[in-house]
């Protein structure tokens, strides 16, 4: 298991939120929740279940792999 982060909407400013991700493939995760989000306060880009690429993202606090796009 990864830790892949995924951008928030509706948030005013860029945030993120760490999701585990099982690797499926190079750059492919499926995302996994370890808990229950509150859709009225959280809405992320990508939800537990999909499958996602993912990418390197450089933060002001490192580089971590993030969610840019569903996987078809």
């Amino acid at each position: 298991m990864e830790s892949i982060y995924v951008r928030l909407l509706n948030e005013g400013t860029e945030v993120w939120k760490p999701y585990k991700g099982e690797q499926i493939s190079s750059k492919v995760y499926r995302l996994i929740s370890e808990q229950e989000l509150d859709e009225n306060n959280v809405k992320p880009e990508f939800k537990p279940g999909d499958i996602v690429r993912v990418e390197i993202k450089k933060f002001s606090d490192g580089q971590f792999l993030t969610a840019f796009a569903l996987y078809f």
